[in-house]
């Protein structure tokens, strides 16, 4: 009886990138609204990147998830 030692190594379930996308859409949400109650109103470029980071890590942990 052998044993294979030609295993693939164990992939991480996405849980980190799952928790990542969620925070960076959720921080541009929360810095849009502080930049309005500033009343400092210019265009908030961050929101669309900060939400298209976080669509990517979303579909990253899709992906990894088992």
């Amino acid at each position: 009886m052998t044993t294979s030692s030609a295993t693939e190594p164990p992939r991480s379930s996405g849980h980190l990138y799952l928790v990542l996308g969620l925070s960076l859409a959720t921080l541009g949400v929360i810095g849009y609204a502080v930049q309005i109650s500033m009343r400092h109103l210019t265009t908030p470029w961050y929101v669309p990147c900060l939400a298209s980071l976080g669509v990517v890590c979303l579909a990253a942990s899709l992906w990894r998830a088992p």
